[in-house]
């Protein structure tokens, strides 16, 4: 069973700093949006959102980047 951000059913997958989320619709208007939050993300394919902070990343900027993740994929 997958697992949920707001209303999107997603899959995920973690290596280390490097994230993928997998949803089930097509992440190009959902890149836009966190693009224009001030989040930057990759599109790898159709339907995943590639996530590859720098390594000296706090974790006020990672709450920063959860807390845009969220307002936006509840829209979705």
């Amino acid at each position: 069973m997958p697992k949920r951000w707001g209303n999107m059913p997603y899959e995920g997958c973690r290596i280390g700093l490097l994230l993928r989320i997998e949803c089930r619709v097509s992440v190009t208007p959902i890149i836009q949006e966190l693009l224009q939050q001030g989040l930057v993300v990759l599109a790898a394919g159709v339907n995943v959102i590639r996530f590859i902070p720098n390594l000296y990343i706090t974790e006020e900027e990672i709450d920063q980047a959860v807390d845009i993740l969220t307002t936006v994929l509840e829209r979705y």
